[in-house]
């Protein structure tokens, strides 16, 4: 749907199959209409049905991981002394370099910009009032998620 969507409305062609193609794209979509890329994540996230973490580099703010989790585990930790920023979806693959006390565990729904020093945590909140809805087929009358 979103992919359809990116195609007659936008004019944008996907190239692969893939969904992060699909999501990169619609953020790129919303960056060109003049919003910051926060306000472009936020935007494409709303689109989206279902779950997904997503981490991302913007090509303007190179030297910076943004990331939100919407569902499962997705953790971030900052070494400091080496000048690294961590983002990761399985909290033990970290754990053999910092204490898991040091470890961010990121909300559901939470957004992030992740430098070597600091993480940025930005508003943001995906409701019933806010998401797209979703048009069922003909005959059906409900799904479950």
């Amino acid at each position: 749907m979103l992919k359809d969507e990116l195609a007659t409305i936008k004019n944008v062609k996907p190239v692969s199959e893939t969904d992060s193609e699909v999501i990169a794209l619609w953020i790129g979509v919303f960056l060109d209409e003049g919003k910051t890329i926060v306000e472009a994540i936020k935007e494409a996230c709303l689109k989206i049905v279902g779950t997904y973490n997503i981490a991302l580099i913007y090509i303007e703010d190179p030297k910076a991981v943004y990331a939100i989790k919407n569902a499962g585990e997705f953790v971030v930790a900052l070494d400091a002394l080496k000048g690294h920023g961590f983002v990761c979806s399985d909290k033990d693959v970290l754990t053999d370099e910092f204490n898991l006390k040091d470890l961010r565990f990121l909300k559901e729904n939470e957004l992030v910009r992740i430098s070597a020093t600091e993480v940025q945590s930005f508003d943001f909140s995906k409701t019933d009032a806010t998401m797209q809805k979703v048009k069922l087929k003909e005959g059906v009358s409900h799904f479950f998620i």
